[in-house]
């Protein structure tokens, strides 16, 4: 199952950014503060479909783990 949660700072070029009131340093995909930790995900759910497609599993299941999937582990979780 895919899922994203994903920061303001997703799908932000590469660089500095001001997120929450901290300059974040953008490079490849990762988001970090200035004592270099990882400030949070910047992983949007189109670009994990395509990772997870690209593995073998194929666009079609890898669709169906971003969407069908997650809908369903909701509906279990709300059922009475």
């Amino acid at each position: 199952m895919l899922i994203s949660d994903a920061m303001p700072a997703a799908g932000l070029a590469d660089g500095v950014h001001e997120v929450w009131g901290e300059s974040l340093v953008i490079r490849d995909g990762a988001a970090r503060n200035a004592s270099g930790a990882l400030a949070g995900s910047t992983a949007l759910l189109d670009r994990q479909i395509e990772i997870l497609a690209a593995t073998g599993v194929g666009d079609t299941r890898a669709r169906h783990a971003a969407s069908v999937a997650p809908r369903r582990v909701l509906e279990r979780a709300q059922a009475p």
